[in-house]
């Protein structure tokens, strides 16, 4: 049986993804792990934190270390590129919709 932890909104790409993170401890610890490669970080927050592989894989690909494809937004003004997907004021024309 797994755990639902809910949804959250990836801030890269906008798709629905899982709310878990990891604790304050599991992060301070898991600096070691890093340079062993990703199944390694993923095998010892399971053992510490006991949560599933799905929802762990689902975190660090959008969260720990983003492969998710970036999603991009235009202002309608000038048509330049915005910092992120929810962004609500150009960084061009400096114009806002808030």
């Amino acid at each position: 049986m797994t755990r639902d932890y809910g949804q959250r909104t990836c801030d890269r790409c906008g798709q629905q993804i899982t709310a878990y993170c990891p604790s304050v401890q599991t992060f301070s610890a898991i600096g070691a792990f890093l340079d062993q490669g990703r199944d390694a970080v993923l095998a010892k927050i399971i053992e510490w934190e006991g949560v599933d592989l799905p929802t762990l894989t689902q975190y660090y690909d959008h969260r720990m270390q983003p492969t998710c494809r970036v999603k991009v937004a235009f202002c309608a003004f000038c048509a330049g590129p915005l910092r992120t997907w929810r962004a609500r004021q150009c960084m061009h024309c400096l114009r806002d919709w808030h």
